[in-house]
């Protein structure tokens, strides 16, 4: 036998490799084993109390020669299998002089060995209440509990079920449901006791009481049993050698984790991994205190079984509370979405819907900070404070939401102003607008299993605490941690919000669109104003002056003839502003949308025009059955007027005028067709006329105003205008509107 030093600190325990300690528990014998020969390399200083020969005369001879022949066969075909992790247990009678016992014989695969342990011997005495339970029983224990837990309503009660079930199983005096929190450390969230013991429910134990290597062990290895915490551990013969012993069952304890046993007052341990992929979320943590106990493999493995059901159905129940949960937050924002929905002005709508907001994400207070201006509802720092909070979040496109628990310990040079808030949330929208949610001060207390600050820890060095009693600390400075729903949530509120966002870049885009067009058009009317109303002023100017010489002369007659010309002039003048006024007013009034039925208006357009078409003998034949659809009618007949009376002024030019008109519903639009049989329009000049005051023949007295009419009237009904045409064929002016629906 063999003892070793225990590390001086608690790095060197963080630090200690533990899944080649060398040792091995005493309640065993490990043999290490050369592949396919079985011939025993190295061997536990245990092994004369199981074979009768010292180590050193074990080392070069087969395994297989101790074995009894009825064993040898099966011991074979178990060493020789290509998986061999935690079979069941193959009873195996080794022969030890004149005395035969009984083994529970376990083999595994390290380093390019077998590894082979014998341990349960039928004559140790050690306690083992369940020793006869093994995986026969591993069904119906494992279909109980499932059958226990299935409806409860929550993980502490479901844990609360299982913890009673594994303790009948295995005997322990202490089984305990234990969860690792993100920063690891854990809480006893469930138990099963003897009604002497001290309760651990609800206790918590700092992530040190666990450290890394230990749980990267607990997810490699799914079981540990520690037999006896007081019992000296066995070395391995000969010592030279750096064994994974990650898999073995014998495998010694960290001597800091048997100090610590027995600082609790416990004899024997064992622990069950709760894994989920490679994430070690949980143990089902047994002790017991009266003395050693030895489970025997067959229970073991029942138990890592187990294990692995109830982790799984845990999971499954947890998130089953987690999706419950998730959802009611979610038919609250899909409340609150149809409410922001109906609103044009998302700004107001947040400030008036704020107290429903903090609700929502279960905070005291909000704050919007759009642009330079910043409203506030609830408890919230002073607008300052805010600000600075703001600028000091990460931010970037990955961090869409930022939440802080503790405002004095992440950002402590932030001067609080005695504000009542301790933490906040904050959700990226935009670069110039950000909502931030905060939450007051959460006095609460933790319970730890014995003092998690004790000084001699901070000084890192290795005593483990010497009392478990509970030690409760007063946690200030935290707002009520920020769950992984309430991130969600918040994610989800970004989500819509950016929606809007996204919806006013478009209301904007659209605005600097029309602002453009706009401002083209107030380029074209300046240009109107310099030249088309300048010509007629130009000759009311010219024509007075001949007034005035021709009155003070006294030649009324040509006084008479300048009277009239600067009558026509005027007249041109305010047929140009009166065109300019009604271009002006297209989609500004905009009435009601109603159906129009385009063959009733243009035939009341044709009696309109009847007169003047029957001055020059044109015919306008009218298509049957025109398609009729949503919009604005005074807009409508206003285009097709300008249309029509284009046609009549420039389109009628042989001996047999005509006009036709038709319509078509296409997919997206309705179009419609004002055709003439006259001269056509060169293609050069097609792009051009229907712009503001563009006038291909100024032998007539068009003002440029009714064609640039047709462009807007279609733009406003989301359609476009256009003319087919070629010179000597005449010309297809046509419209096309889309459909705009009822009101």
């Amino acid at each position: 036998m063999s003892s070793r030093p225990m590390p001086t600190d608690l790095e060197s325990c963080e630090m200690e490799v533990i899944s080649r300690p060398e040792f091995i528990q005493p309640h065993g014998v490990l043999l290490v084993l050369r592949e396919k020969t079985f011939v025993i390399e190295r061997i536990s200083l245990n092994a004369k109390e199981y074979f009768g020969l010292e180590p050193e005369e074990l080392i070069g001879r087969k395994v297989t020669e101790f074995v009894s022949a009825a064993n040898q066969a099966s011991l074979e075909d178990l060493l020789s299998s290509e998986v061999v992790t935690y079979p069941n247990p193959l009873n195996i009678s080794v022969a030890s002089g004149a005395e035969t016992c009984d083994y529970d014989g376990i083999a595994h695969r390290a380093d390019g060995h077998i590894i082979l342990e014998l341990e349960n011997r039928r004559s140790v005495s050690f306690r083992s209440n369940a020793a006869s339970r093994g995986i026969e029983h591993h069904f119906g224990l494992t279909s109980r509990t499932l059958d226990l837990i299935r409806n409860l309503p929550s993980i502490a009660e479901a844990g609360a079920a299982v913890c009673r079930e594994l303790k009948d199983f295995t005997g322990f005096d202490r089984v305990m449901l234990y969860l690792f929190a993100p920063d690891n450390h854990g809480e006893v969230i469930a138990e099963a006791k003897e009604p002497e013991l001290e309760p651990f429910l609800g206790l918590h134990f700092p992530a040190g009481d666990i450290p890394k290597n230990a749980r990267d062990l607990y997810i490699k290895n799914l079981i540990r049993l520690i037999a006896d915490v007081n019992a000296n551990p066995v070395g391995l013969y000969p010592a030279q050698g750096d064994l994974d012993m990650s898999m073995s069952a014998l495998r010694a304890v960290s001597p800091f984790h048997i100090k610590y046993l027995q600082n609790m007052g416990v004899a024997s341990s064992m622990s069950i991994s709760l894994v989920e992929g490679d994430r070690l979320w949980g143990l089902l943590a047994c002790h017991h205190y009266q003395g050693p106990m030895l489970v025997p493999c067959s229970t073991r493995v029942s138990c890592v079984h187990y294990g692995i059901v109830i982790a799984s159905q845990l999971q499954v129940m947890m998130r089953s509370y987690f999706s419950r949960d998730l959802s009611l937050r979610k038919e609250e924002i899909s409340r609150e979405v149809k409410i922001l929905s109906r609103s044009a002005d998302l700004h107001s709508t947040i400030e008036t819907r704020a107290p429903e907001l903090i609700r929502l994400c279960n905070a005291d207070g909000m704050a919007f900070l759009d642009d330079d201006t910043i409203f506030t509802d609830g408890s919230t720092p002073s607008k300052a404070t805010i600000v600075e909070l703001w600028k000091r979040c990460p931010r970037g496109p990955d961090t869409k939401v930022y939440a802080c628990e503790s405002i004095d310990e992440t950002f402590s040079d932030i001067d609080m102003d005695c504000s009542p808030v301790a933490g906040f949330l904050v959700i990226h929208c935009s670069h110039d607008w950000q909502l931030m949610f905060f939450r007051k001060e959460y006095l609460h207390e933790i319970r730890w299993g014995g003092d998690p600050g004790d000084p001699q820890a901070e000084k890192k060095v290795l005593t483990p605490r010497h009392s478990f009693a509970e030690w409760v600390e007063s946690v200030k400075g935290h707002c009520h941690p920020w769950t992984e729903i309430d991130l969600l949530v918040a994610e989800e509120l970004r989500s819509v919000f950016m929606v809007f966002v996204m919806h006013q870049a478009v209301v904007l885009q659209k605005l600097y669109d029309e602002l453009r067009e706009k401002n083209v058009e107030i380029q074209q009317f300046a240009y109107s104003v310099s030249h088309d109303l300048k010509s007629p002023l130009v000759t009311i100017n010219g024509w007075i002056a001949a007034l005035d010489d021709e009155l003070a002369a006294g030649n009324y007659d040509e006084a008479r003839e300048a009277f009239e010309r600067i009558r026509a002039a005027a007249t041109r003048m305010g047929r140009l502003i009166e065109d300019l006024l009604a271009f002006s007013k297209i989609g500004r009034m905009k009435g009601e949308i109603d159906l129009i039925d385009m063959d009733e208006l243009c035939q009341d357009i044709h009696e309109e025009f009847q007169i003047l078409l029957g001055e020059k003998g044109i015919t306008l034949e009218i298509d049957g059955n025109l398609p009729s659809f949503h919009g604005y009618e005074t807009e409508v007949r206003r285009a097709m007027e300008n249309l029509i009376s284009n046609a009549i002024k420039y389109g009628c030019t042989n001996d047999q005028p005509r006009i036709g008109i038709s319509g078509k519903k296409l997919e997206n639009a309705y179009r419609f067709s004002v055709r003439d049989n006259g001269e056509g329009i060169e293609p050069e000049y097609q792009s051009r006329i229907f712009e503001l005051f563009q006038r291909l023949d100024t032998s007539h007295s068009g003002t440029g105003v009714g064609l640039a009419s047709v462009a807007k009237v279609a733009q406003f009904h989301r359609g476009k205008c256009g003319v087919n045409s070629a010179a000597g064929q005449g010309a297809e002016f046509w419209i096309e509107f889309g459909e705009l629906g009822e009101n």
